[in-house]
């Protein structure tokens, strides 16, 4: 699921394009995922313009890594050779766990300045969050930190729970920027025929202000 997932998010990038669907191909964003690699994810990665970074978010609190900073990533074979190395050398599939909040103080502390790739001169920065896990270890850690990169505006935050067991609707939203920036499905066709385009679309058309509140 994650390679698939981010590969079909990623949009585009001026030299050795990222092909995917999406016809926007003069958007502008920085997107940081963050990937659950605590064990209820562990079967899901063995599917297989933008700067995309990759966090992991584990089931230790000491074990989140910042796999790729933005722009770190310039074209397919590099994001998917970063993929596939998360399960070897980043996992964490002996927990059960979800360190969260973890995940997003990192990227408070390293998605939001220049030397990791932020661009403050554009005002469209993403957070996509996906995980399997049934909740968040460090829940009142990640309330605070999602209101913190909400309210001041330094990322739009979407979240995705996918597989049987995963967070509901209900419970993915607390980590998320409103009702229209969470998703939880079951489905593979869900997945990747709605939700993906939904995403796409919203990256698109934001005007600093999607997915925020």
């Amino acid at each position: 699921m994650a390679a698939a997932i981010a590969t079909n998010f990623s949009i585009g990038l001026s030299q050795n394009p990222i092909h995917l669907p999406i016809t926007a191909t003069d958007t502008v964003a920085d997107v940081v995922f963050l990937l659950d690699t605590s064990s209820t994810a562990q079967p899901y990665f063995n599917d297989t313009g933008v700067r995309v970074g990759l966090v992991t978010v584990p089931g230790d609190a000491e074990a989140t890594f910042p796999v790729a900073a933005l722009g770190q990533i310039t074209n397919t074979e590099t994001l998917l050779q970063a993929l596939n190395d998360i399960p070897v050398h980043y996992s964490d599939f002996n927990n059960n766990a979800q360190f969260l909040g973890s995940a997003l103080d990192l990227v408070i502390q390293e998605y939001t300045t220049s030397h990791n790739g932020y661009r403050s001169e554009i005002k469209n920065h993403w957070i996509i969050y996906l995980t399997s896990a049934a909740g968040v270890s460090d829940f009142g850690d990640a309330v605070q930190e999602t209101f913190d990169l909400k309210t001041s505006k330094l990322y739009s935050i979407l979240s995705i729970a996918y597989g049987n067991g995963a967070m509901n609707l209900q419970d993915i939203q607390k980590f998320s920027g409103g009702s229209s920036c969470a998703f939880s499905t079951t489905g593979q066709d869900t997945l990747f025929l709605k939700i993906t385009t939904n995403i796409q679309q919203q990256i698109s058309s934001n005007d600093g202000s999607f997915c925020m509140a």
